[in-house]
């Protein structure tokens, strides 16, 4: 008879205390998401501590039981059964099954950036991934939702043709073209050369890639001063773009391509060709503004500046008060120089300096105020939403700033920066208001982490990029003002010759009383489809683009 002294008895009752109270413990998080019936578990199931398994729960079973919970729409329980063959069985014949099954219970629970974290993760490894594929058309699904790529192109560095699906090939290889070319961390001529070897391989058969295709192409060869090679692929974007069937898309690239041959052939000053392709652009498109008033410079470049000044004169309708232009001022100045009216030359340069030296002011006032990238995204996501919700303050300073504000989230880059940021946001209350077991558990906590992380990279990027863009438009004013007081002063040294060609004729200076001409009425010729109307103060919404300036000139030969 074996005797155990009190001690022992003690020692080995707390061990069995132990097991009667650790191993159910260690199945209610997975009993409570599978909704088990009254039927009690069964007495002998493993357990974990930390990284040393225990037991008989094996990687086919939690398999098995995350495929069970997945079909039946139970994705966050699904999850932790996934997650536990991936954070602990890396090894293991089912780890990547297991790791593209997380994914896709990430994406079903709305946690977008998590489950193409994981995709990722998946490309990454390349072909040899036996998810490699589907892992590819999953990303594509996701970044179309997100519409950001550059989340996993840049995992794509080393591939076949062949290890593309090829439903997704032509899109693939778009993508990847566009990528490239946006790179900016490459050298250009190395980004250039790849981007092209890329897009050259998407097939005219699907059009909607195609057609974005060449329209990149054709910016590539401008880049490199290739203007025929560049024309020519515009123009097979904007043919190809007639075949797709999505009209906005449709839309969208023929008016890229149609913008694009008229700045080539701006660039090569046939600005009769710019102007014409210019017309092209409708007047319900978002771009008609900015093709307005680049088509102004075209005039003033052929000497045409009363269809300058009449184009101006739309520009300063009420219609376009919440937008910035300001190249109108100089464009204005610069056409009434041309014409010899000094007077009014020196009206304009006045109202210029008095309207845009404030603002120069208020963007080093926010610069000064907002140093980090962090603080100049939280204060601009103030102002935007400020904005959007008052419209523009009655302060004529702080209403060339809004108007700048906004032109800042024209920037493609910022405002995809400060979508995707609002869309982590969103995901990390996904989260929050998920079941405090999961919430709390080892790939919740996790989640956060990573979430809140990309969090603050964007926030940092979104403000540095913003910061960038309004020391960019402060450097503009700077210039626009320096153009401002040059005209100024050739203003002035203009008046002067004047004077003294007068005093060398005469002998002596003559100063003409003023008089005041009788203003007629006048009439020009129109075409049949058009009626002429003279200008009453009043701004017509079917008048916008069409007005026209009778500047006299007053030069003498």
């Amino acid at each position: 008879m074996i005797r155990f002294s009190s001690q022992q008895m003690l020692r080995w009752c707390l061990g069995v205390c132990v097991l009667v109270f650790a191993i159910p413990s260690a199945h209610a998080q997975l009993d409570i998401f599978e909704k088990p019936k009254n039927n009690p578990p069964p007495q002998r199931r493993g357990f974990t501590f930390g990284t040393f398994k225990v037991g008989g729960n094996s990687g086919r079973k939690q398999m098995n039981q995350g495929q069970r919970l997945y079909a039946q729409g139970n994705y966050q329980a699904a999850s932790l059964k996934f997650f536990l063959v991936v954070s602990q069985m890396s090894g293991s014949r089912w780890f990547q099954t297991a790791e593209f099954q997380l994914a896709k219970c990430l994406y079903r629970m709305g946690l977008y950036h998590a489950a193409l974290d994981y995709f990722t993760g998946i490309i990454r490894t390349g072909a040899s991934h036996r998810h490699f594929r589907s892992s590819l058309s999953w990303v594509i699904l996701i970044s179309r939702r997100l519409k950001n790529e550059s989340m996993f192109l840049g995992k794509l560095k080393r591939f076949r043709t062949a290890d593309f699906p090829r439903k997704y090939r032509n899109e693939l290889f778009y993508l990847l073209g566009k990528y490239y070319f946006q790179n900016k961390k490459l050298p250009l001529a190395r980004r250039l050369k790849l981007a092209l070897k890329l897009l050259l391989q998407v097939q005219s058969r699907q059009a909607k890639f195609y057609a974005r295709a060449q329209y990149v192409i054709g910016v590539i060869y401008a880049l490199a001063n290739q203007a025929n090679n560049a024309a020519r692929a515009f123009r097979l974007a904007a043919t190809s773009a007639r075949r797709i069937k999505n009209k906005k898309m449709q839309r969208n690239i023929l008016e890229l391509s149609v913008l694009a041959l008229a700045r080539i052939h701006y660039g090569a000053k046939h600005f009769k060709a710019a102007i014409s392709y210019y017309r092209l652009i409708e007047r319900k498109s978002g771009r008609w503004l900015d093709v307005l008033f680049e088509r102004a410079w075209a005039h003033l470049r052929r000497g045409q500046y009363g269809h300058t000044l009449g184009i101006l004169h739309s520009l300063d309708s009420p219609y376009f008060r919440n937008e910035y232009f300001p190249e109108v001022g100089i464009l204005r100045a610069v056409s009434f120089f041309e014409r010899c009216r000094y007077k009014r030359v020196k009206k304009i340069i006045t109202t210029y300096l008095r309207r845009y030296r404030p603002l120069v002011s208020s963007i080093n006032s926010f610069l000064t105020r907002n140093p980090s990238p962090q603080r100049a995204y939280i204060t601009l996501r103030n102002l935007r939403n400020q904005e959007s919700a008052s419209g523009l303050d009655d302060d004529p300073s702080a209403q060339m700033f809004q108007r700048l504000l906004k032109l800042t989230f024209k920037d493609k880059k910022v405002r995809l920066l400060f979508d995707y940021i609002k869309e982590i946001t969103r995901e990390l209350q996904v989260i929050q208001q998920s079941r405090s077991l999961w919430r709390g558990s080892a790939l919740g906590r996790l989640l956060q982490k990573r979430l809140k992380q990309e969090r603050m990279a964007k926030v940092s990027e979104a403000g540095s990029r913003a910061q960038s863009r309004f020391r960019a438009a402060k450097n503009e004013l700077a210039e626009l003002i320096s153009q401002a007081l040059k005209i100024q002063y050739e203003t002035l040294g203009a008046e002067k010759a004047l004077l003294q060609a007068s005093a060398s004729q005469q002998g002596s200076f003559t100063m003409k009383s003023s008089r005041r001409r009788k203003r007629n009425r006048i009439t020009v010729a129109a075409p049949d489809d058009y009626v002429f109307w003279p200008f009453q103060g009043e701004y017509w919404v079917d008048e916008l683009g069409f007005y026209r300036y009778r500047v006299r000139g007053e030069c003498k030969k």
